[in-house]
């Protein structure tokens, strides 16, 4: 069950939209059918804070382009091993040129590929590949990738820029506002928001 309500600190906590669902059905899948009935009933939020279960790239970009919603969560995270590691080349360290499909490494070797092609959740994917003549004798190879080349797999444009300005610090919360909020959400205990912004939760039945 996922449930949306308003919060303020003044107000009593109004809840707006109720949501039943499968338990084996991800969060994520709830954020759309909420936007769109949330919309149908002219209650749709300017901010909707949310866990880090119901937010992706792609959700991120919707949410604003359809229904001009600001989903508030932690962003999806790098979970590649180049991130975790000391001194490890993770993608953010790489400059995309969308305008010529080519991707510029740390140490300024070129790509060598540009693929376009869609995911398994049909979204717009895009796979890029170095030449291995630049990798192999690179200095930085053994933090940058385990085969011969490095490839990445990149979103769309629109996606890629949407997830890479969806941080903390750039949304109208403070990250200690949002941070005190999941808690509180986690714990099923609403806590003060402006009357713009919902926070949606889910409930094991």
């Amino acid at each position: 069950m996922h449930v949306t309500e308003t919060c303020d600190a003044d107000l009593p906590h109004l809840i707006t939209h109720v949501l039943t669902v499968p338990a084996s059905q991800a969060d994520s899948q709830a954020v759309p059918v909420i936007h769109e009935r949330l919309d149908k009933c002219d209650l749709l939020p300017q901010q909707h804070v949310v866990d880090a279960a119901y937010v992706s790239a792609a959700l991120l970009h919707d949410s604003q382009v359809h229904y001009h919603v600001d989903l508030l969560g932690p962003p999806p995270a790098d979970t590649s091993w180049q991130t975790s590691t000391p001194q490890g080349v993770s993608m953010s360290q790489f400059y995309i040129d969308w305008t010529n499909k080519q991707v510029t490494c740390p140490t300024g070797a070129l790509s060598a590929k540009w693929s376009e092609s869609h995911d398994q959740a049909g979204q717009p994917s895009i796979q890029v590949t170095f030449d291995k003549k630049d990798c192999l004798p690179c200095p930085l190879h053994a933090l940058c990738t385990r085969a011969t080349a490095r490839a990445l797999k990149l979103h769309s444009q629109p996606l890629h820029e949407t997830c890479k300005s969806h941080a903390f610090a750039n949304t109208p919360l403070s990250l200690r506002m949002l941070m005190t909020t999941e808690r509180a959400l986690k714990a099923h205990s609403p806590k003060p928001f402006a009357p713009s912004i919902y926070a949606v939760r889910a409930i094991a039945d």
